[in-house]
């Protein structure tokens, strides 16, 4: 068996301990998996010590792929070592290994020995294959894990602890329940449809039942991301009353819920989106900017006017405008995406139109610094601080890929097909800056966009 043998290290701004400690918390795994990898958790480790399995399934092509791995090392604060009983290499084994520098600082070292399947033929066609996905992986990981732990760090200052967040199953609710956890937070996870087997998961219909008590008493913070989601499906009378009611109604019941137990819950952060300012092409949008009159616009003002209601009851209200949130998991990169792998994506007369994107993890990383910066209220800007033009985002992405995206885009179909969808989330032209976030203090992690792709798309070579 031919064996290669990988190492990646990394310097972490906390102790060995913490950095131990956090890899044995249940969500550590599902938090380190790279957004590209299509697996399937079908049965997470109990623990890291010796004899535990993680079960999975893992997309190779269009094929499903089961793959279960045992740990056999373990020694707490310093390794634990996990080996392939079954799945798609013909060997792997990974030690993590975790080494005191400093009080206050440590070293992550991952060692790989792994060898491709298929015997000769897959060590000549799959081994380089293999080896990059790896690195990418590691690359990824390291990235992720160094971000998050000097989040968690930043954690400790915050009294707000326990933590509800509506709409836990969507794209940033997902996401940010595991990472608030993974930083030391108790999160309640607020949906219409609970896992029974989950004491944290709470049922609420939010067009037909009030905000669910229990969470009013036992709550610090409510983070309201639920809301039909506007992205799908064409724009019909009927499509624009759910937009509308599922986050104008579900606000209103947040905030009158709040007035029954005054100053118990301490923080309320409702999503809204860039779609309330009046688009303004050449021009930079704050968030004292003019506000639109459109459908998307009188949405957000009317979902932003619920959450402020509730000023004279909580300490901190914010509004949260989102702009395009870039994920592989879901949105708009993966539709962005489609086109540009057959050489299309510039949008025929749109090109210098702005583009207000931010990175998922600086979504994360941004509510968590809200959480512990008591001076930013009202609305708030998530965007990245530097927007850049459709033609800009497609140069990227060539620049990344190595291809030219030749094919122009034509608008005139998507104008018939979409209507007002298009106009208003395809071929808007916005250019909204993150003003308050960084004067608050919040350093993004992914300021510009080539970095932000590289690592999420796993395209760092």
């Amino acid at each position: 068996m031919n064996l290669h043998h990988l190492k990646f290290e990394s310097e972490m701004p906390v102790s060995v301990e913490e950095l131990f400690a956090w890899h044995e918390k249940p969500s550590a795994f599902t938090r380190l998996c790279p957004p590209w990898d299509k697996i399937r958790i079908i049965k997470p480790p109990e623990s890291l010590q010796k004899g535990t399995k993680v079960e999975l399934e893992v997309k190779i092509g269009p094929i499903w792929k089961r793959l279960v791995a045992e740990h056999f090392e373990y020694e707490k604060n310093k390794l634990f070592a996990d080996r392939q009983i079954i799945g798609p290499f013909g060997f792997w084994e990974h030690f993590h290994e975790f080494i005191a520098k400093t009080p206050n600082a440590s070293i992550m070292r991952d060692k790989i020995k792994f060898s491709a399947p298929f015997g000769f033929l897959g060590k000549l066609f799959l081994t380089r294959f293999l080896k990059q996905k790896i690195r990418e992986t590691f690359i990824y990981r390291h990235e992720t894990l160094a971000n998050d732990l000097q989040a968690c760090e930043k954690a400790k200052g915050t009294t707000y602890r326990n933590i509800a967040i509506t709409g836990a199953n969507g794209l940033i609710g997902k996401n940010l329940s595991i990472f608030l956890e993974m930083a030391g937070f108790n999160v309640f996870k607020i949906t219409r449809n609970p896992n029974p087997n989950h004491s944290n998961e709470v049922s609420w219909n939010p067009l037909t039942e009030a905000f669910p008590e229990s969470i009013l008493k036992n709550a610090d913070a409510i983070i309201h991301l639920a809301g039909e989601s506007i992205a799908t499906g064409n724009w019909t009378q009927s499509k624009k009353e759910k937009i509308k009611n599922s986050r104008v109604i579900s606000t209103q019941k947040i905030a009158t819920a709040l007035k029954t137990i005054p100053n118990r819950v301490r923080a309320f952060l409702c999503a809204s989106a860039i779609g309330i300012y009046k688009e303004k092409p050449g021009e930079s949008l704050f968030e004292s900017s003019e506000l639109g009159s459109d459908f998307l616009a009188e949405v957000g003002k009317e979902w932003e006017s619920a959450a402020l209601s509730a000023t004279d009851v909580v300490e901190k209200v914010v509004t949260m405008r989102f702009g395009i949130i870039l994920s592989l998991l879901g949105g708009a990169l993966p539709e962005l995406l489609k086109p540009f792998l057959f050489r299309m994506g510039r949008f025929w007369g749109y090109e210098k139109a702005n583009f207000s994107w931010i990175a998922l993890d600086d979504v994360l990383h941004g509510i968590l610094h809200l959480l512990t910066e008591n001076r930013v209220s009202g609305p708030v800007n998530f965007t990245a601080p530097s927007s850049v033009t459709n033609s800009d985002f497609i140069s990227t992405l060539e620049s990344i890929y190595h291809q030219k995206a030749f094919i122009p885009v034509p608008t005139l179909p998507l104008k018939i097909l979409m209507g007002e969808k298009a106009e208003r989330m395809i071929l808007a032209d916005f250019n909204v800056l993150p003003q308050k976030l960084e004067l608050s203090g919040y350093k993004f992690l992914y300021p510009t966009l080539e970095p932000a792709l590289r690592h999420l798309l796993g395209k760092h070579h």
